[in-house]
């Protein structure tokens, strides 16, 4: 059990500081410049693949591969992933809806230590922005 609480706990501590309160995801999406700057890599891409265990938080689970089309910030390559972990009252992870092959998103992710030897991954969270590229206009209009 403590091999699945420290990394969550860390997690939600990354999501949490910023709000400065921490509630069971219950949060304002934050504006497109606001969300910019909390999130350490925003990119465009499409979910080629995803392997392994969709989980809601707790570790180990799959990786959300994606194929890099634009990158507005952060160090990206071509091909990158993200763990497989969707939100579940905690506002950690992807909505589970954008989940699915062929599925264009818009992310906005912040590094968080991840693993129970601290391995650090990429995560989105509900407050965050991400959503389907086709939602995003407003975003990607801004972001220019």
């Amino acid at each position: 059990m403590r091999i699945v609480i420290v990394p969550l706990l860390s997690v939600l501590g990354y999501f949490c500081l910023p709000l400065w309160e921490c509630r069971a995801c219950s949060c304002d999406r934050q504006s497109v410049p606001n969300a910019y700057s909390s999130a350490e890599i925003v990119f465009e891409g499409t979910i080629t693949s995803i392997e392994g265990t969709i989980t809601t938080g707790t570790w180990p689970a799959g990786m959300v591969k994606f194929r890099i089309t634009r990158i507005w910030k952060g160090n990206v390559g071509s091909d990158f992933e993200m763990p497989a972990v969707v939100e579940g009252g905690s506002c950690i992870g992807f909505y589970p809806s954008v989940l699915k092959r062929g599925n264009k998103l818009l992310v906005y992710a912040g590094l968080v230590a991840w693993t129970p030897k601290g391995d650090k991954a990429y995560f989105t969270h509900a407050c965050a922005r991400t959503q389907l590229l086709k939602r995003s206009e407003e975003h990607t209009s801004e972001l220019q």
